[in-house]
């Protein structure tokens, strides 16, 4: 009975290597945008812990700002080195 569950969990993790291998070009990506999508609603979230005049700013607001920010990142960064963008 052991010898059947050591083979039937080395088949699953094999399995498992094999099919992170094989689906990288497809989880990759999503894992990138999740990571993003953190980033994102962490950012709005600290933003809007700014008060300006004792005012909160609308979540809409504060996710453009980070947008905004985010572009002037990636275009000041592409003007630094705009040979690679």
């Amino acid at each position: 009975m052991k010898l059947i569950n050591f083979s039937l969990i080395s088949v699953l993790v094999i399995l498992t290597f094999y099919l992170l291998i094989v689906g990288q070009d497809v989880l990759l990506p999503i894992v990138i945008a999740l990571v993003f999508w953190y980033l994102i609603n962490l950012v709005a979230k600290s933003y809007s812990r700014l008060r300006i005049g004792g005012n909160e700013f609308a979540r809409l607001v504060l996710l453009c700002t980070f947008f905004v920010n985010f572009c002037g990142y990636v275009l000041g960064d592409c003007k630094a080195d705009f040979h690679e963008c």
